[in-house]
């Protein structure tokens, strides 16, 4: 199971948020099977510095991917960011940050993955 949660620097609209998630969800989906999304919005007030304009996407996931789909998966969400966002934000862009764990690194309902056999 792969947790992906995705900070945003762009507001998105309620208009958006149907599209945004069919198209990410779309994109991910060629490289993680099972998933879970999470959005959370930071308000300008919230941001400093290079943060506006990006949307960060982090993977907790198992190591199973190859070199060839991460980069696959980091061009796709950008595309995705790009083609939604772009024409009101020009410096639309997608950060993408897959952190690997374990099966003794992660568990769910009170047990590890590792004492269910996965991973």
């Amino acid at each position: 199971m792969s947790c992906i949660i995705i900070h945003s620097n762009i507001q998105i609209k309620p208009e958006e948020k149907k599209p945004f998630f069919e198209l990410a969800d779309a994109a991910i989906s060629k490289v993680f099977k099972k998933k879970s999304l999470m959005l959370v919005e930071i308000p300008p007030e919230n941001q400093y510095g290079n943060a506006s304009g990006c949307i960060y996407f982090h993977f907790y996931a198992p190591n199973y991917q190859t070199e060839d789909q991460k980069r696959g998966l980091i061009k796709d969400l950008d595309a995705v960011v790009k083609q939604l966002f772009s024409d009101r934000v020009p410096n639309a862009r997608a950060c993408v940050i897959i952190k690997h764990h374990h099966g003794s690194d992660a568990g769910v309902n009170g047990v590890m993955h590792l004492d269910n056999g996965l991973y």
